[in-house]
């Protein structure tokens, strides 16, 4: 992708000035030189040092910004791009001004990948594996998750929204933007760059302010409905005509609404980060942001089943089965098992399968990665558990304990057999209790030991059937 030139230059801060000298000096340092001479002049974001340290109080340092952010949110705002900035290696940084304007935040962006190029060397510090950075990602995410969780309970995520009807034409609109229309406008305007360690960043940050959301809206919805049980039992009672029982409905009336409006409010944001980033990052040219994507619908799912537990959203997890990357798929069969083992089942989950169990299957047997081949496996063991494969299918997977030469293979297939195993003999244990009851003292041995080898027998017949079927016939 080429980059994009600037329209207007902005003024920039003292360590964009010692990118542009430091680039017109050509020849006479290395990039390795001019990279730790800006290292050195660089003066890291006091966010950025702070979430380096083991021991800091993640709330502590959240509440601070969000009370920066209520005083003057220019400067809060300022101060979370520079986070990014220096989380990523970019010896810039950006003022004020710079970010008053939500409107501005594509141009302002592009800036920023101009004076990050011409910078040369990086050092993607959220990625780090040195030991100085091994608390930053983790400190970083828990930062983003603590923003959104102080802003609910202080009630900034519901500020300067109006809530109105879709016909209603009258509404003004708010003067000043809302918290989350500013995280959104600039971390989505990052989430579209064409430099890889900003793509992810702010991908990261918006796919985690994402699962705080769904915990959040959860938790609204759950004192939505007891404020609306409570005001069904008030209006049912037959003294609710009184002055002291008219009072008690007002106030969970209002609190019914209150709770409606912040539900709506949320519902949309969640959207909304959909909408802009996931149907985009899903599909993304590096693979660990596909990664996090999968990862964080995983989670979503989890916390927020209502909504994202169904077709439209699993089909991305059949989608992404097929990624060229094997880190991907290794992610979307861990999110499967973690669902399944959830006990859920719902109607799409079954469809779901229905779709894509094949694909499991080829996995199982043909994945060119180890590691995907056996968690397809234990997926399968998942899968077969709640009743969604068919005998053929069965047959099939069992066959893999006499094709396969690998040891770990060979061992869960005979789990997957032993799960399969358990399931036949408890049924036909149930189909034939009574005709057990009566003739178990007729056989010298157990008559539930003799069925368990029955069936163990059928299935293993079953399955190197299945395998002789496939073997080259010779001629």
């Amino acid at each position: 992708e080429d980059d994009e030139t600037p329209r207007k230059r902005r003024k920039t801060g003292p360590a964009g000035k010692a990118i542009k000298e430091a680039s017109s000096k050509k020849g006479r340092k290395s990039a390795a030189d001019t990279f730790n001479e800006l290292k050195e002049n660089f003066e890291e974001n006091y966010i950025f040092q702070a979430l380096n340290d083991a021991e800091v109080s993640i709330s502590e340092l959240a509440n601070d910004w969000v009370q920066t952010y209520k005083a003057h949110k220019d400067l809060a705002k300022k101060d979370l791009i520079n986070l990014i900035l220096n989380a990523v290696g970019c010896f810039t940084k950006i003022e004020e001004h710079d970010v008053s304007n939500n409107e501005s935040a594509s141009e302002t962006v592009s800036e920023i990948q101009t004076f990050f190029k011409r910078q040369k060397n990086h050092e993607f510090y959220l990625a780090s594996k040195k030991p100085d950075y091994k608390h930053l990602k983790k400190n970083f995410i828990n930062f983003m998750n603590e923003i959104i969780s102080i802003s609910d309970e202080n009630g900034l995520l519901y500020e300067n929204i109006v809530i109105s009807e879709e016909d209603d034409e009258d509404v003004e609109e708010p003067e000043d933007s809302n918290l989350m229309e500013d995280l959104l406008i600039w971390l989505s305007s990052f989430s579209v760059s064409y430099i890889r360690a900003l793509r992810y960043i702010s991908t990261l940050s918006l796919l985690n302010i994402e699962t705080t959301l769904c915990r959040i809206i959860v938790k609204v919805n759950s004192s939505l409905e007891k404020f609306k049980h409570q005001l069904e039992v008030e209006q049912k009672k037959a003294k609710a005509t009184t002055k002291a029982a008219k009072k008690r409905i007002a106030q969970i009336e209002s609190n019914v609404t209150q709770y409606s409006n912040q539900s709506l409010i949320l519902e949309n944001t969640i959207q909304d980060i959909l909408n802009t980033t996931f149907i985009h990052r899903f599909k993304d040219i590096d693979y660990q942001i596909r990664v996090e994507a999968m990862g964080a619908l995983g989670e979503w799912m989890d916390t927020y089943p209502e909504l994202f537990f169904k077709v439209t959203y699993l089909k991305y997890l059949g989608w992404v089965l097929s990624d060229e990357n094997a880190s991907v798929r290794s992610q979307v069969i861990k999110t499967l098992i973690k669902l399944l083992k959830k006990n859920i089942i719902v109607t799409g989950l079954r469809q779901f399968f229905e779709r894509f169990k094949t694909r499991v299957i080829e996995i199982a047997f043909h994945d060119v990665d180890h590691h995907v081949r056996t968690s397809a496996i234990n997926l399968l063991i998942e899968i077969n558990k709640v009743g969604f494969l068919e005998d053929e299918e069965i047959g099939k997977v069992s066959s893999l304990i006499f094709s396969s030469k690998d040891s770990k293979i060979i061992q869960l297939v005979s789990k997957f057999i032993q799960t399969v195993e358990s399931e036949n003999t408890k049924a036909t244990l149930e189909a034939l209790s009574v005709n057990i009851k009566s003739c178990e003292k007729l056989f010298p041995i157990n008559l539930r030991d003799l069925i368990k080898i029955h069936n163990l027998i059928e299935i293993l017949t079953v399955a190197n059937e299945v395998y002789s079927e496939n073997q080259p016939k010779q001629s």
